[in-house]
């Protein structure tokens, strides 16, 4: 069922501080400076609402993900290469997995939910009352075997959403910002190695 892009503020040409015979002028000059700081500071609050635990302010509204366990993911190429790391929500129970990430309308870069499952079967997801497009990957023990790239939200005005099929037996399932599987190259046959049991 998540996404979010990384960006950076590009920093403001220099101004010049004024150094000629009127004083005033170079005081005139640094409070626009820092007018000008201060605008770009709030532009970057408003362009990427990141909080420091990776959820955006504006998904602030759920916080049932405060509660859920956290974890460790690494996706592991065949050569042994990590292609990337992950700070996870659990959704260990029933009720969290029923709910995923719906509702949620931020995901910073390298965070996602791992859902664990019991025992291995045909699995199926859905993106019903999600607000974010996601990556989807289903894996067998630590065997990636279906990855869905860019997956995107059910509109609400869509009375039967497509659902997303694991393709063989699963119970491990991986969600993360939509695009990044793609961005990092993770693919079927990659290893996915996880560690429970941290907040």
């Amino acid at each position: 069922m998540f996404r979010g892009w990384r960006g950076r503020t590009p920093s403001p040409s220099p101004l010049p501080l004024g150094g000629g015979e009127d004083k005033g002028e170079g005081v005139c000059n640094t409070v626009r400076i820092l007018n000008l700081l201060a605008a770009l500071a709030a532009c970057a609050v408003c362009a990427f609402p990141w909080s420091a635990d990776g959820i955006s302010s504006e998904g602030r509204d759920d916080p049932r993900l405060d509660r859920l366990p956290r974890g460790k993911v690494s996706i592991v190429a065949a050569d042994g290469t990590v292609r990337a790391r992950f700070d996870v929500w659990l959704a260990l129970t029933e009720a969290s997995q029923n709910r995923g990430l719906m509702e949620v309308r931020g995901l910073a870069p390298f965070k996602g939910m791992l859902f664990l499952y019991n025992a291995a079967q045909p699995r199926q997801f859905w993106m019903r009352n999600t607000r974010i497009p996601l990556d989807i990957i289903f894996a067998r023990g630590e065997r990636i075997v279906r990855v869905h790239r860019g997956v995107p939200p059910c509109p609400d005005s869509v009375r039967n959403c497509p659902v997303y099929a694991s393709g063989e037996p699963s119970d491990t399932i991986l969600e993360i910002a939509g695009g990044s599987a793609e961005t990092l190259g993770v693919r079927e046959g990659d290893r996915i190695h996880w560690e429970t049991g941290k907040r």
